[in-house]
């Protein structure tokens, strides 16, 4: 069947279209990546004269971060790629011999920066405080690595309140019967992230431990003449530790110090025997726990 001249003149007018529509995509393809090749070409060069450049600053350098005065060399500053040395560096700024960097930040924090350049690692034992800033620093500097790590060393800190570790401290307390636990009356402190005053035998009897971790506790409780009787430290309803009267004419104060391992939920209490009346109101019996670490 012969094609008609309307038909044929339809599909050439298609193909004139695909063919424009072909030729403008490639010469907008092609364009592109002149353009690209051409900032990789720049970026190449620029490279390369960085490179040259350094070579020029291979020896010492100096640099005054805040107040103190550092030696080390281009080497060091440039070891991770993408820091903030790569900028103070850059071939733009002319070096001559004797000339000073100046850096506005913490002279003594920069230090540990310079550690962990030259190890790859920090080495030295950083205080809290310290540790803080050289967070901080870090990423100013933009060291990732640095910046793990530090976050790291402050989490194995053991945590502190107020610059002190936590704790808490109960007095005043009172017991009674032939055989009980004592009830504190006066909180002289207490942390309440880390520990809770409750009841479970007697009104406020029994400390609850919220955090995990090694605790330092101290008992100390009064009685009157006795032989033999005890005071005791119960962890879960369990004794755990006991320390014994020995006078039968004076009065008698038992102290308890132990370090345990408690774990979130905890409950302690101070259990005490007799054959006469404790002490009860004597400010010198006491529930007292410091938390040492983890």
């Amino acid at each position: 069947m012969k094609e008609s001249s309307t038909e044929s003149d339809l599909f050439g007018g298609f193909q004139n279209s695909l063919k424009t529509i072909f030729d403008e995509t490639l010469s907008q393809k092609t364009k592109q990546i002149d353009q690209r090749e051409k900032l990789v070409s720049e970026r190449e060069a620029k490279l390369a004269h960085f490179d040259k450049e350094l070579q020029k600053i291979k020896g010492k350098i100096k640099l005054q971060v805040g107040s103190v005065i550092y030696h080390t060399t281009a080497s060091t500053l440039l070891k991770y790629k993408d820091s903030y040395f790569h900028g103070l560096l850059n071939p733009n700024f002319k070096l001559s011999d004797g000339d000073i960097l100046f850096i506005d930040r913490d002279g003594e924090v920069f230090k540990y920066v310079l550690e962990y350049l030259m190890y790859g690692k920090l080495i030295s034992v950083i205080d809290i405080g310290m540790l803080q800033k050289l967070l901080v620093d870090a990423d100013y500097y933009i060291l990732p690595e640095l910046v793990k790590e530090t976050k790291e060393q402050i989490n194995l800190q053991p945590p502190r309140v107020g610059g002190t570790f936590p704790w808490c401290r109960f007095s005043n307390g009172s017991c009674s019967g032939n055989g009980a636990y004592w009830s504190w009356n006066t909180t002289d402190s207490i942390d309440s992230q880390f520990f809770q005053l409750t009841t479970v035998t007697y009104q406020n009897d029994t400390l609850k431990i919220l955090q995990p971790g090694i605790y330092h506790i101290i008992i100390r409780t009064t009685c009157t003449t006795a032989v033999n009787y005890y005071a005791a430290l119960y962890l879960n309803s369990s004794e755990v530790a006991r320390c014994y009267a020995s006078s039968a004419t004076a009065l008698n104060t038992f102290h308890i110090n132990e370090v345990r391992k408690l774990a979130k939920g905890d409950s302690l209490q101070v259990y005490q025997t007799y054959n006469n009346s404790p002490q009860n109101g004597n400010p010198y019996n006491l529930f007292e726990f410091i938390r040492l670490g983890d």
